[in-house]
C-alpha cells in the first residue's frame, strides 16, 4: 500500500468521529450520574469487581495495599502478597496500574471522582483509537459501526465507576491495535516505536496479557518484510517494546537474582486452576492456604523470595497432572467458561456483583441490567464471529488477540467476573463492526 492509497481521515469522518465520542462521553457521564452520589459515592453494579481480599491487611486487595504502600514519601512496591505472612517487595501484580494510581495519589487525586475521571479519560480514548484502527484496516462505514458499538457497550460503560484496571488496559490496547496497522501501512518511525511501547505497557498493565504482546510483536516483525525499511520499523517497535517492560524486569532481576516475566505469580495462578479443589475460577487466601499440608505450607511460608516461592508451587501442579489429567483437563473447559462468563454466571446467572450500600440505580433500569449485558454479550460474539470469519485476513493483529488473550486464563484459571473479558471484547467488537457494515443494505454485493 503506498502512501497515496492510504485512507486519509477527511472532514466527515472528523465530524462522525467527534460525534461518537460525544456520545460515548455522555453515556458514561449519564452512568455516573445515576450509579453513584454525584460521582463520589459506591455503585451499585460492578463488572470486574475487587477480587479476593487479603487477610491481616487493611487495604480492600493486595493491589489496593500496593498502591498505598507507593503513595508513601519513602515509597516501594511491596505489600502483603499471597502466602507471606508479612509484607514484602513484591512482584506478584504487574506495576503500571498501581503506578499510575500512587502518582493520582501524590498528586492529590486519591478520591473516587478522580479514579472515574481517569477511567472517563481512558473509555474515551479506546474508543477513539478503535475507530481509527477500523477506518485503517476496513473504511469509514465500519469505523462508524465499530465506534458506536465500543460507545455503547454495556460492560465497559459499568466499569468507568470501578477502582480497577480494566479501563486502562482497554484503551492499552486500542492504542496498539491503532499503532499497529498504521505502523504496517507507512513505516512511520514514532509510529514503529510508540507501538511497541504501547504493547509493552499492556503487557506492564496485566501480567497474563504478555503472550499476547509477544505475540502481536511477533506479527509486527513478520509484516515488516512488507514495509519499507522493515528492518527499521522492526527495530524500532522492539526497542519501544524494550524500553517499556525493561527497567521492571531488571528491578525483579535485582531483587529476586531471577528473571521475572512482568510478574513472578504465574506459576501461583497456575496452580490455583491445577489443584483436586480447582474450579476454574479464584481462591480466596484461605481456601488457597487450605489446599496445603501443613508443612508444605510451612515451607513455602518460610521462602522469603517471592519468586522462588511461587516457583516451588510447580512441583504441586506437576503432581496433580499426573495424578489426575482427566480432571486437569476439564479444569481447562471449566476455566474458559469462567473466562467467557465469569463465575458469578456459572454458579448464580449474574454477570454484575451488586453493591447493595450503593445508591440504587432506577427500578427499569436495574430490572433490565442483567438482561441488557447478557443480549450485548451474546450478541457482540455473535457477530464477532461472522466477521471474524468474513474478514479475518485483514487484521491478523486482532485475531492473535482473539486467542491468544484467554490462554493464561484457560491454563489456569478467570475470575469471578468478566474483568479478564474486557480487553477481549476490544478485538470482538472490531469483527462486530465489519460485520455490520458488510450486512448494511447495498453493501453485501
Amino acid at each position: 500500500m503506498t502512501e497515496a492509497t492510504l485512507p486519509k481521515l477527511t472532514l466527515t469522518g472528523c465530524l462522525l468521529l467527534g460525534a461518537i465520542a460525544a456520545l460515548a462521553l455522555v453515556l458514561r457521564l449519564g452512568y455516573l450520574h445515576l450509579a453513584t452520589d454525584h460521582f463520589r459515592g459506591a455503585a451499585e453494579l460492578a463488572v470486574q469487581g475487587t477480587g479476593p481480599r487479603l487477610p491481616l491487611s487493611h487495604a480492600p486487595t493486595d493491589a489496593e495495599n500496593l498502591i498505598e504502600n507507593l503513595a508513601q514519601d519513602d515509597g516501594w512496591f511491596g505489600g502483603l502478597a499471597p502466602l507471606a505472612t508479612h509484607e514484602e517487595k513484591s512482584a506478584h501484580i504487574a506495576p503500571c496500574y498501581p503506578w499510575i494510581r500512587s502518582v493520582l495519589v501524590r498528586l492529590g487525586f486519591s478520591g473516587d471522582r478522580s479514579v472515574r475521571a481517569v477511567n472517563l479519560a481512558w473509555g474515551i480514548g479506546a474508543v477513539v483509537f478503535l475507530f481509527l484502527a477500523a477506518r485503517r484496516w476496513y473504511d469509514l462505514p465500519t469505523a462508524v459501526a465499530v465506534g458506536l458499538l465500543a460507545a455503547i457497550y454495556p460492560f465497559w460503560i459499568i466499569n468507568v465507576a470501578e477502582k480497577a484496571d480494566g479501563g486502562l488496559i482497554v484503551f492499552w490496547f486500542a492504542a496498539s491495535a491503532w499503532l499497529a496497522v498504521r505502523s504496517v501501512q507507512t513505516g512511520e518511525p514514532t509510529t514503529c516505536l510508540a507501538f511497541g511501547l504501547s504493547i509493552g505497557l499492556t503487557a506492564l498493565t496485566r501480567a497474563a496479557l504478555l503472550p499476547f504482546a509477544v505475540v502481536g510483536m511477533l506479527w509486527f516483525l513478520s509484516r515488516c518484510r512488507h514495509v519499507k525499511f522493515g528492518w527499521f520499523a522492526s527495530l524500532l517497535a522492539s526497542l519501544g517494546f524494550c524500553i517499556a517492560i525493561g527497567p521492571w524486569m531488571l528491578r525483579c532481576w535485582k531483587e529476586y537474582e531471577k528473571v521475572v516475566p512482568v510478574a513472578d505469580s504465574a506459576l501461583l495462578h497456575v496452580y490455583i486452576g491445577n489443584n483436586p479443589w480447582a474450579n476454574g475460577g479464584p481462591m480466596d487466601e484461605a481456601k488457597l492456604r487450605s489446599t496445603f499440608s501443613a508443612d508444605r505450607l510451612e515451607v513455602l511460608r518460610r521462602e522469603k523470595n517471592q519468586a522462588r516461592r511461587y516457583a516451588m508451587l510447580a512441583d504441586n501442579v506437576g503432581e496433580f497432572w499426573r495424578d489426575d489429567p482427566r480432571a486437569a483437563l476439564s479444569l481447562r473447559y471449566a476455566a474458559f467458561q469462567r473466562f467467557l462468563f465469569g463465575e458469578k454466571f456459572i454458579d448464580n446467572r449474574k454477570l454484575v456483583e451488586r453493591d447493595e450500600t450503593a445508591r440504587a440505580l432506577p427500578d427499569s433500569l436495574e430490572r433490565r441490567a442483567e438482561f441488557i449485558l447478557l443480549t450485548s454479550l451474546l450478541s457482540l460474539w455473535a457477530l464477532g464471529l461472522l466477521g471474524w470469519v468474513a474478514c479475518r485476513g485483514m487484521t491478523g493483529f486482532l485475531t492473535a488477540a482473539l486467542f491468544a488473550i484467554p490462554l493464561p486464563y484457560v491454563l489456569s484459571h478467570a475470575e469471578t467476573l468478566s474483568g479478564p473479558r474486557l480487553p477481549w471484547d476490544a478485538a470482538l467488537i472490531v469483527f462486530a463492526g465489519a460485520a455490520l457494515a458488510k450486512l448494511w443494505p447495498g453493501r453485501l454485493r
